[in-house]
């Protein structure tokens, strides 16, 4: 009764889901989509690769995301405010990049925190 959001950002995805009535959020990284090796492809100039190779392996943003979280303890309601970027260079699904069945491109996998209203469901 006492866990109202439960917050995890290693997934690199913008998702909500429910558990026994504990709400989770996937906030997205704030620079990038991991597509490894077998989506190794450039985004930035050859300099840029060649001093950070490990770029090689992401569908960066072009700006950076983050969202300002607030709570409000009567109606146990949580606001998100998220904020958008555009892909640069190609995106996960213009590379092929199929993270997860369950996942759909434009939505979960995109370069963006979504708005919402999280309401606390009482058990």
């Amino acid at each position: 009764d006492k866990i109202v959001l439960v917050i995890n950002g290693h997934s690199h995805i913008d998702d909500v889901l429910r558990v026994k009535n504990v709400t989770y959020m996937h906030v997205n990284s704030a620079s990038y989509q991991w597509v490894g090796g077998s989506y190794r492809h450039n985004s930035y100039p050859t300099e840029i690769h060649d001093k950070y190779p490990w770029i090689s392996y992401t569908c960066p943003y072009r700006d950076s995301l983050f969202a300002t979280f607030t709570f409000d303890p009567e109606s146990a309601t949580i606001g998100v405010e998220g904020r958008h970027s555009k892909w640069m260079g190609k995106s996960p699904a213009a590379l092929g990049v199929d993270l997860d069945p369950k996942l759909t491109h434009g939505e979960e996998i995109s370069p963006s925190i979504r708005n919402r209203q999280l309401l606390r469901i009482a058990n």
